[in-house]
């Protein structure tokens, strides 16, 4: 029998710590891109290393992920979860000790195998600890403790960047702290098998569903991140500071959609929430495209923080409600990894639209696409409010 959620007080904080590492990921090292650009500028090609900082952890994830599945169910769910901090502590504060910038692309590599693997065990440890209900409570919280994660990663790497941005790498360490709770609280769950459980393939209809909107959605949210710090520098001007206050504000937004989303899951389907997703999505590229202020591009980033909250909660409860123990570690990872493989491939599918049309450009062409879908979806199901 599963534990509830008052009784894990202290397992659910172990949870949210690590699915603070997800966001870390990325976060810690947002806001010095520009200025790595800048100290880096006699290397050939430094505007695409520079934004490879970003998109090569995402590529790791996405190749070894799906074996990371394999991998949990061969070694256990805790000891390939030590494993994966390791690996991510390592990796991360590597450059801080290098200056040649192609070994420090080796080193982000490296941090996205760590990322995957902790990102598949939490994911499948939050499904064999906890029941559907209990699920979807912690993963709004969990969604929303990324979001406040984000902004203290955020933040605090502007406010280091200041100083000195290699000082960001240092952020990586911050796993160490909360590994005793870890140590303290995670189990390792029984191996149940129950008699009434439907068999569901690893490539079933749903999860092939979750799998391919994943893709496609993550890339178009990495557009923010790999293309807005870049686009608000080059038109204001913006300092570290400004790119992180712009980011932290749409976190602030997508911590409080995600704390939302159980109580609206009681009425919208999760293939309904899709609707709120792209629609979201589509008013803040929209706003993005049209931005020349500081205040543009916070009501852009208004629009993608209820984007962000509300999708990878859906995402994640959509999964975990469709698969059992047997088959869980392994359809986390795939998921993951078509998840990173959309941010990976971000740049490449959009890059040809940015050389025609300029980034703002791309912008709303993107945003005029997504709000197709949203209506297309809209349309789909338009008198069924729940259809699974």
């Amino acid at each position: 029998m599963k534990r509830t959620l008052l009784k894990l007080n202290k397992l659910q904080i172990s949870l949210l710590l690590l699915s603070t590492l997800t966001i870390m990921t990325g976060a810690a090292v947002m806001t010095i891109l520009p200025t790595m650009s800048s100290h880096y500028k006699g290397v050939e090609n430094i505007d695409i290393y520079v934004k490879l900082m970003l998109a090569l952890p995402s590529l790791s994830i996405a190749l070894f992920s799906s074996g990371a599945g394999f991998l949990i169910d061969t070694l256990g769910r805790l000891k390939s979860l030590y494993l994966g901090i390791a690996i991510f502590v390592i990796a991360g504060v590597a450059p801080f000790f290098i200056y040649n910038i192609h070994l420090i692309l080796v080193f982000r590599f490296i941090l996205g195998i760590g990322v995957g693997i902790i990102m598949t065990v939490n994911t499948t440890l939050i499904g064999d600890y906890f029941d559907q209900k209990s699920r979807e409570s912690l993963l709004s919280i969990q969604g929303a403790f990324s979001a406040l994660g984000g902004i203290l990663f955020i933040m605090g790497g502007a406010l280091i960047a200041q100083i000195d941005y290699k000082a960001n790498f240092l952020i990586y360490l911050v796993p160490l702290t909360f590994l005793p709770l870890l140590l303290k609280t995670l189990y390792e769950p029984e191996d149940k098998v129950h008699q009434d459980e439907v068999e569901v393939k690893l490539f079933s209809k749903d999860l092939i569903l979750i799998y391919i909107t994943g893709y496609f959605l993550m890339s178009v949210f990495y557009l923010l991140p790999t293309q807005m710090p870049f686009l608000m520098k080059d038109m204001l001007n913006a300092s570290s500071m400004d790119i992180g206050f712009v980011i932290t504000s749409a976190m602030i937004v997508s911590a409080f959609a995600s704390i939302s989303y159980k109580k609206l899951r009681d009425y919208i389907s999760y293939k309904n929430f899709f609707i709120i997703v792209f629609a979201s999505f589509a008013l803040g590229l929209l706003s993005i495209s049209y931005a020349t202020s500081l205040k543009d591009f916070i009501l852009g980033g208004f629009f993608n923080g209820i984007a962000l909250g509300v999708m990878m909660v859906n995402f994640t409860s959509w999964m975990l409600s469709v698969t059992t123990q047997k088959v869980r570690a392994k359809a986390s990872g795939v998921f993951v990894s078509s998840v990173f493989a959309g941010q990976f491939s971000s740049v490449l599918i959009f890059q040809p639209i940015i050389a025609t049309q300029g980034v703002q450009g791309m912008f709303f062409i993107v945003s005029i696409a997504l709000f197709v879908v949203a209506l297309l979806i809209l349309l789909s199901n338009f008198i069924k409010i729940k259809t699974f």
